[in-house]
């Protein structure tokens, strides 16, 4: 979501000056901060709302608003939880800046305080929650039908068009009909049957549903990655104040409560906001809530989050309506600050309670289109028309689609388009199927130099797939290439074969320390490369299985969180010499790549996957089991057996704080040649991945047996909201404390290179003075959104600790 955000607001540049121009002779903007009448202090998320242009908007962090109106008289209404309305009149006539507003505590509050003990609100929230736990634990399935619309606005000057007098152009809507299905504890699947988009958007990407997993009445809400608390946590009496503030009748004559939920705790990741209980029933009928500062929103953006719910089968409460507003302004390279809304409507209905469903239905992605999801059916779309499609929407429809039959419009012609467009959509399309993706077009390493190559994977038939890969290294003048062909025994494509044949430079360290295209990079700069490489060439056959629903990984690539694959490889292995030293700024310096002992491989192996993946954490804990057995009764030159494991988990320590910790090992019987030692994986010129030893130098520490222990504790925001950087990317900066203690050494087997003079002996832990290898160090998180910066302490081999700075990516 973070990223599609991004992605909008660059997309949608102003090129288009004319329409500015007109939009800013007929508007004048109305802004100034709202306060807290008691402390003085501003007040966030008030709604700030036009009355008679049904226009309105959120304060910021700063208790700053900013309304662009028409010139006359109007009626500007300033509310929010816990807070007297405020209401003014103005007669705009011209920019007004200076507006100073203030409100006082609602009186419902202090009477609350002063009357009892224990507020009414308390007592009927602990019912709400006591009833729903009994229910609970009796609903294992259920199915649905689900309308989703997705719209986003801009600012009219960063659309380039404006479509009214108010200073917000949509420039971009989603919607789609889904089936929706539920199995207990956690498995949700959307199937789209029905979509439509705006133009400019390709069916292709309008994937967008918002399904029953958006469910206030769960313990847990995740918001852009963020887990909150709500108000029907089964012991939130304990972290939530409730209020009761009023009490009603519904039409249908229904004794409604009216209770304010406020957060108790400024660190937990809590809402504030309202809502109305059926105090006959006790359960929820709607509410309106807002994050707590401690929840970490890109670019202080302002979220509303609003949903109505129905009891079905007279037990059961399920959400109905749905309504998310955000809205984030942000400052791109301190040039320009467009502002970006997301509003997201959503509609449940024909709920099926505990009804079978086939485990099939979650061996899939969590949402898939049906294949005649893009085909309109103009008698379904009415049949379904709940009327959540307002007019503004509708001409936006059609207003984009004259923008973009027009060459010369603002949607084609924007900043972004104009200078990076053509290069930005040959790398994203090269990052798509059927290509492989853009490191297997162009790469550079010390062993091929320049390497330009292509990469396509393409259906045979329904079950069989064709993988081809061919590339030329520049210095070492070798021609690569692999052809992979795998059957799929099932449509789901959970069982499968393969065969493949390959010439290929491979790496022994670990493949997923580093990217290539960052591997690449480093290597092009600095001229430190960080693979040990060797050429192989030959064939591998194998088998796959996979089960669990389909987790996305990155592109159109995506991946079951548990998996096992056996598999027979043959391999002709030799050395490969350094043949580009050539850098920008290595002056000529390359390292030394390792000698291995060459002759045929051939082996057997197992790698086994239980909610792991090297590329992404995807789960709270995971594990990953690998062993390899190599010997002559296969026909290999090589007699070695080598097992490989890792193991982590992320646990919670106190509300907003989390620790992970992970165990990483290896070990090797026999006759083990240097292409299949450990090492230890390090930074390398100050760019680290997120299991890298920081502080270690480049292949310091190699060997046939090593084991890693990390563990890492991560405080979040000391203070919510202190660090957080304004308008740029308003993330809090977390604060991490790490620690990490390995060893290597070389079993009495093990086999070494040589030249025939001398042995290529690599150093070990074990070999120091320490033993081991150990550091330690502190971590700012979430720096910009999506980096880190580690400041480690190398504690062994060191009279004195060394320090050295490094980058990754964010930790989340």
């Amino acid at each position: 979501m973070i990223i599609l955000l991004l992605l909008i607001l660059f997309s949608t540049t102003e090129s288009n000056s004319k329409e500015n121009l007109l939009m800013k002779d007929t508007t004048f903007v109305f802004s100034g901060y709202v306060y807290d009448r008691e402390e003085g202090n501003p007040l966030q998320s008030v709604t700030v709302r036009v009355a008679d242009l049904d226009i309105g908007t959120y304060t910021k962090s700063d208790g700053s608003f900013n309304i662009r109106m028409i010139p006359g008289k109007h009626t500007i209404m300033f509310s929010m939880v816990g807070r007297e309305k405020y209401i003014l009149d103005i007669d705009l006539t011209g920019d007004s800046n200076n507006s100073q507003i203030f409100l006082k505590n609602s009186s419902s509050m202090t009477e609350a305080v002063v009357v009892i003990a224990e507020d009414p609100g308390e007592r009927i929230m602990r019912q709400v929650n006591e009833r729903k736990q009994f229910y609970q634990d009796s609903l294992q399935t259920y199915t649905y039908m689900l309308y989703t619309k997705f719209s986003a606005a801009t600012d009219s000057s960063t659309a380039g068009r404006s479509e009214d007098r108010t200073d917000t152009t949509i420039i971009s809507i989603f919607e789609s009909y889904s089936k929706g299905y539920f199995r207990a504890p956690d498995s949700y699947f959307n199937e789209i049957i029905q979509r439509r988009q705006s133009q400019n958007i390709p069916a292709s990407s309008n994937f967008v549903t918002f399904g029953t997993n958006t469910n206030s009445y769960e313990d847990v809400v995740t918001i852009l990655g963020e887990k909150i608390t709500t108000p029907f946590y089964p012991n939130a009496h304990e972290f939530y104040e409730f209020i009761l503030d009023d009490k009603y009748f519904d039409p249908e004559n229904r004794m409604i409560a009216r209770i304010l939920a406020y957060p108790e705790s400024k660190t937990r990741k809590m809402f504030t906001g309202i809502l109305l209980i059926d105090t006959l029933k006790m359960v929820p009928k709607y509410v309106e809530l807002s994050p707590t500062q401690a929840v970490q929103l890109p670019f202080s953006a302002i979220l509303r989050f609003n949903q109505s719910f129905k009891l079905v089968d007279s037990n059961y409460v399920m959400p109905k309506e749905l309504d998310i507003f955000a809205s984030a302004e942000a400052d791109i390279l301190w040039l320009i600050s467009p502002r970006i809304d997301i509003h997201i409507t959503t509609r449940a209905y024909d709920y099926e309670i505990n009804q079978p469903i086939p485990n099939s239905i979650f061996s899939r992605r969590r949402v898939e289109a049906a294949p005649t999801a893009s085909e309109f059916d103009s008698t379904f779309w009415k049949q379904n028309d709940f009327g959540l499609l307002n007019t503004k929407e509708i001409q936006a429809y059609e207003s984009i689609r004259l923008n973009m039959e027009n060459p010369d419009s603002a949607l084609r012609q924007n900043l972004f388009n104009e200078y990076f467009g053509v290069v930005a959509r040959t790398i994203s399309r090269l990052d798509r199927k059927p290509f492989t993706g853009f490191e297997d077009v162009i790469s550079y390493n010390r062993i091929q130099g320049l390497y330009l190559g292509m990469g396509i994977q393409t259906p045979l038939t329904d079950n069989l797939t064709m993988q081809n890969k061919i590339g030329y290294g520049f210095s070492d003048n070798e021609l690569y290439g692999q052809l992979q062909l795998q059957y799929f025994f099932d449509d789901l494509e959970q069982f499968s074969v393969y065969s493949l044949v390959h010439k290929s430079l491979n790496r022994s360290d670990e493949l997923s320390q580093l990217r290539k295209p960052t591997m690449s990079f480093v290597t092009l700069l600095s001229g430190k490369d960080y693979g040990d490489y060797y050429y192989a060439q030959g064939y591998e056959l194998g088998i796959e299985a996979g089960i669990g629903q389909l987790v996305f990984l990155r592109r159109d690539n995506y991946f079951r969180p548990k998996r096992i694959k056996l598999y027979f490889k043959s391999d002709k292995q030799l050395n490969a010499d350094i043949n580009s030293p050539f850098s920008f700024f290595g002056k000529g310096i390359s390292r030394f790549n390792p000698r291995i002992i060459e002759g045929n491989m051939n082996s057997i192996g197992m790698e086994m996957n239980w909610d792991y993946h090297t590329r992404r954490r995807f789960s709270e804990s995971g594990i990953q089991l690998a062993a390899e057995i190599s010997n002559k009764a296969i026909g290999s030159d090589f007699d070695f057996t080598k097992f490989h494991g890792i193991f982590f988990i992320r646990f919670q320590t106190m509300p907003s704080w989390l620790a992970d910790f992970r165990i990483i090992g290896g070990y090797s019987i026999g006759k083990v040649p240097p292409q299949k030692f450990f090492s230890l994986e390090s930074s390398t010129s100050g760019i680290a991945s997120s299991i890298s030893l920081r502080a270690l130098n480049v292949k310091e520490f190699y060997g046939s047996e090593f084991f890693i222990a990390s563990f890492e504790h991560n405080f979040g925001e000391v203070i919510p909201g202190i660090l957080r950087i304004p308008s740029v990317a308003a993330f809090g900066i977390e604060f991490i404390t790490f620690g990490r203690l390995a060893f290597t050494d070389f079993g009495k087997d093990a086999i070494f290179a040589s030249n025939g003079i001398n042995s290529f002996i690599p150093p070990t832990t074990a070999a120091s003075t320490d033993k081991y290898y150990y550091e330690a160090g502190i971590g700012f998180n979430k720096i910009l959104i999506f980096f880190r910066i580690d400041v480690t302490a190398r504690l062994s081999q060191r009279s004195k600790p060394d320090f050295i700075l490094t980058f990754t990516n964010a930790s989340f």
